[in-house]
């Protein structure tokens, strides 16, 4: 397998009345890139994990304790047993502040999710993919919610509905 870098921009939740309810995807009018990537590629074992970019500095020490690492452990774990593999690289390039209100560990988890899944040949589908990064931003936020992760996976403006069909719309 070849390597696999995937971007997701900054999002912003809360947009508007209702809480989690209303979130937007971000997208700078110069062009220039608003979001964290993430790359992924194989390896003989375990999951390899390095972090450039602006922000790293306000992340984790122990690999262990990123939510990025955390997201790959959980996607090898949840795929059919015959495709799992047996070692993963995968890089952040963190370029969102950490706090900053702009979604920085949304796009972080979505990065990783959507690099993850391009990577494998897409073994979930997108529902499966949005209810997984919805499930990992709540590690981060205390509470499951999708009003930044949607968007920054979709793009756009994106209305929570948590349907038992959909996530949004």
């Amino acid at each position: 397998l070849m390597n696999t870098t995937v971007y997701a921009p900054a999002s912003i939740g809360n947009v508007g009345v209702g809480f989690d309810l209303l979130g937007a995807a971000l997208a700078p009018v110069d062009g220039s890139i608003l979001g964290d990537c993430v790359s992924i590629d194989s390896c003989s074992k375990g999951i390899s994990f390095s972090c450039a970019g602006p922000w790293k500095r306000k992340l984790p020490e122990n690999p262990a304790d990123n939510i990025v690492v955390q997201c790959a452990r959980h996607f090898i774990a949840e795929m059919p047993g015959k495709q799992r593999p047996t070692g993963l690289k995968v890089a952040l390039e963190k370029n969102l502040p950490v706090g900053s209100g702009l979604g920085s560990s949304a796009s972080s988890v979505v990065a990783t999710f959507m690099a993850l899944n391009e990577h494998f040949d897409r073994p979930f589908a997108p529902n499966q993919l949005l209810r997984m990064m919805g499930e990992f931003e709540g590690k981060v936020s205390g509470s499951v919610h999708f009003d930044n992760v949607a968007p920054s996976y979709l793009g756009g403006l994106q209305l929570m509905l948590l349907s038992p069909d959909s996530v949004c719309e």
